[in-house]
């Protein structure tokens, strides 16, 4: 599966690739209500922290998937 979105704003390094399970995104962003929400990533093969813009009380974390 691949997704493409509006990007708001990137903070660091803009070349990062990562690959993660769709279903597991999906899910998270099913979840959280707000219409942003934050992605912050720590590197290819560290989880990606999915928060609401707006609100930081609700986390979710989705480990990345190895890819040849």
């Amino acid at each position: 599966m691949e997704e493409t979105q509006g990007i708001k704003a990137i903070r660091g390094d803009a070349g990062l690739n990562i690959s993660l399970d769709g279903s597991f995104l999906l899910d998270a962003l099913k979840a959280i209500k707000e219409k942003e929400v934050k992605l912050s990533f720590g590197g290819p093969m560290k989880p990606v922290l999915i928060e609401p813009s707006d609100n930081s009380s609700y986390l979710h974390l989705i480990s990345p998937v190895r890819t040849y």
